[in-house]
This record gives C-alpha cells, sequence and structure tokens, in this order.
C-alpha cells in the first residue's frame, strides 16, 4: 500500500465529515470564552490609560491656551467635551471595574477635566476674566497630570496582581 502525500488532507475531510456544526459550535464558543476576559482586561488597562493621557494633554492645551491666546469662541469647546464625554461612557461601560484605584483615579481625572473646561468656557466671554482664569485652569490641568501619573502607577499595581 502506498502512502499518499494527501493523506493529511484526506484525514482532514474525513473528520470534517465526522465533526457536525455543534459540536464545532461549541468549540467556537469556549475559545471565545477563555479568550474574551483577558482581552477585556487589556482592554480595559490600555484605554483607561489612553483616556487619561487624552484628557491630560487636552487640559495642558486649554492651559496654553488660556495663557497665550485670546478666548476661544463656543466652537472650541467642542473639542474638549467630546473627549471628556467618551471618558465619562467608559468609565459607565467598565462599572464593573469601579473597585479598583486605576478606575478611580480615571474618575477623578474626569471630574478635574470637567471642572476645567466649566471654568475656561465661563471666563471666555470676558478678555480679562480669561486671563485671569489661566492661573486656576493650569493648576487644574497640573492636578489633571498627577492624578494620570497616579491611575499609571495604579495599573501596573494592578497589572502585578
Amino acid at each position: 500500500m502506498a502512502i499518499s502525500a494527501d493523506l493529511p488532507t484526506a484525514l482532514l475531510h474525513s473528520l470534517r465529515g465526522r465533526l457536525n456544526r455543534r459540536v464545532l459550535g461549541l468549540l467556537s464558543v469556549a475559545w471565545v470564552a477563555a479568550i474574551l476576559p483577558g482581552c477585556r482586561t487589556r482592554g480595559y488597562e490600555r484605554t483607561a490609560e489612553v483616556h487619561a493621557e487624552l484628557l491630560a494633554s487636552f487640559a495642558r492645551k486649554l492651559c496654553h491656551l488660556a495663557r497665550d491666546a485670546p478666548p476661544p469662541g463656543p466652537e472650541a469647546f467642542g473639542e474638549f467635551r467630546y473627549p471628556l464625554e467618551r471618558t465619562r461612557a467608559f468609565l459607565e461601560e467598565h462599572r464593573s471595574e469601579s473597585g479598583k484605584a486605576s478606575h478611580r483615579y480615571l474618575a477623578e481625572v474626569a471630574e478635574i477635566f470637567e471642572a476645567t473646561v466649566r471654568k475656561a468656557d465661563r471666563a471666555r466671554f470676558d478678555a480679562a476674566e480669561w486671563r485671569s482664569a489661566s492661573e486656576d485652569v493650569c493648576a487644574k490641568a497640573e492636578r489633571i497630570d498627577r492624578a494620570a501619573s497616579a491611575l499609571r502607577a495604579a495599573l501596573e499595581k494592578e497589572r502585578d496582581r
């Protein structure tokens, strides 16, 4: 009896014929169930870090605007509100992580950022008020940077557990 080079292919076709769709479906579900929790955890960590970095970056930008530029128009503040809305949605989506320090720090970053945007938005109507608000806006940007650093440290600790 000669051994054919197509033997693996023939075995595969034979096995495929024996396994029904239900078994393949169950195997697929089991594979996804085994892999998905790890992806979600890594996804949470990386995404939380990105949200914090993004809000910190926008807070620094707002600080520079308050120090060095005339008050922007109302349309400019959408640029600052949208990342905050996305961060709030992320926090809500991952409220199961609310016991983690990283989640609390991200919530803190979002709260400080919201207060920063509100302060700048109110001050933009008057040039003198805009200039005087720059100190507060920049102080809040520094607080956001510190909270974002604390979030990164918390994520490191959570990864080590």
